[in-house]
């Protein structure tokens, strides 16, 4: 069974605006800029169906889009300094165990 999971439809927000937390998350001047140049048209909001993943596993996210985003940037920044990532992956996952247990 193939199925999306992602933010709540109240979390949800403009690819700008993720990539906006992204870039300041990792800090570091870390940048982006738009391209400007033509292009096939992009949805300026991309939202996944996360329905066959809610109705059928019982789902839902239990971080919210922030905190993600801020783990996704600690994973990729433990990687590009040649970090434990082993080690941070597991760190991880007893951070989401406490906060399961907390909720």
């Amino acid at each position: 069974m193939a199925g999306n999971f992602g933010p709540d439809v109240e979390q949800i927000q403009p690819v700008r605006w993720i990539v906006d937390q992204l870039t300041q998350t990792w800090g570091a001047g870390a940048n982006w800029a738009g391209d400007e140049s033509q292009h096939p048209h992009e949805d300026h909001l991309l939202r996944l169906d996360c329905t066959k993943a809610k109705t059928v596993l019982g789902w839902s996210p239990v971080l919210d889009l922030e905190t993600t985003l801020n783990w996704v940037v600690e994973w990729y920044r433990a990687f590009h300094d040649g970090d434990d990532l082993q080690a941070l992956t597991w760190a991880q996952i007893d951070r989401y165990e406490d906060h399961v247990g907390s909720h």
